[in-house]
């Protein structure tokens, strides 16, 4: 499913960045930290980010997390009044939503811009993306390394077990020879 997420992103999705002052559109490769980038309704996030202003919007991080439920997501300086409220407010616990937005999720409701705050392999995909590939190249698993350690283990318990046994046949030989002499010339 990543991979599929990914080949569907890469696919020459344009995404609405204010750069300078200046609003243009940009493919996911194009985009920089720092960018103030615009969030809308069905829009695959291509890098992390942190909301600055938004209005509903709900992201679906199923495709990081595993997780089905959607998570709300609120403005920066809304989650530091809503922290402060709470400080205040000590008797109530209150689950405070978060303004960052991953890289990979959807958005599923609402709209807002949010600041690019990495692109890339530093982003959560670009993480996920490494460990997914490292896992496939190395697609041993810790129980085939241990077995591959006790085989080794066993060859050299074997060749050990040879050695000895070649070295005792020859010392039986060393001895049995002068008296198989004696019976061969005595014949």
């Amino acid at each position: 499913k990543f991979h599929e997420l990914n080949e569907v992103q890469n696919e020459g999705t344009k995404y609405k960045i204010i750069r300078n002052g200046k609003t243009n559109e940009y493919i996911s490769d194009d985009i920089l930290v720092g960018d103030l980038i615009m969030v809308n309704y069905g829009d695959i996030m291509p890098a992390d980010l942190l909301l600055v202003e938004g209005n509903g919007i709900k992201m679906d991080e199923s495709a990081l997390t595993g997780e089905s439920d959607t998570m709300k997501k609120e403005p920066y300086q809304r989650c530091i009044e809503l922290k402060r409220k709470e400080m205040i407010d000590t008797k109530k616990e209150i689950k405070l939503p978060s303004p960052l937005i991953l890289s990979g999720t959807n958005c599923t409701e609402g709209s807002g811009k949010a600041i690019v705050l990495a692109v890339g392999d530093h982003s959560q995909k670009g993480i996920i993306r490494r460990t997914v590939d490292n896992a496939q190249e190395n697609n041993r698993t810790p129980l085939e390394e241990k077995l591959d350690v006790i085989a080794g283990m066993i060859g050299y318990f074997g060749l050990g077990a040879g050695i000895v046994t070649l070295v005792a046949l020859f010392i039986r030989f060393g001895i049995n020879f002068s008296s198989q002499m004696k019976d061969y010339n005595n014949d």
